[in-house]
């Protein structure tokens, strides 16, 4: 379904910001016998929220949310 509400900002040095109940989903990446990506597979679906923050710089507990792991690491928005 397309939302024009949807928005992702890319923060500088921190979070991507998203608003706008965007769907969220963990894929992987299937490879056929010679290891050439062949397709995505959807691994897990999040619960819809209207806003979330996730973590870039892969320290979260809460991963892929945002715990503010980042004030304590310097990587800050």
């Amino acid at each position: 379904m397309k939302n024009k509400n949807y928005k992702i900002i890319v923060t500088s040095n921190g979070p991507y910001l998203v608003s706008g109940n965007v769907p969220l989903t963990k894929e992987i990446i299937i490879s056929d016998k010679d290891s050439y990506p062949i397709k995505y597979t959807e691994t897990k679906h999040y619960k819809y929220k209207k806003n979330y923050s996730l973590c870039r710089c892969g320290h979260s507990k809460n991963k892929p949310y945002l715990n503010m792991c980042t004030v304590t690491i310097g990587f800050i928005f």
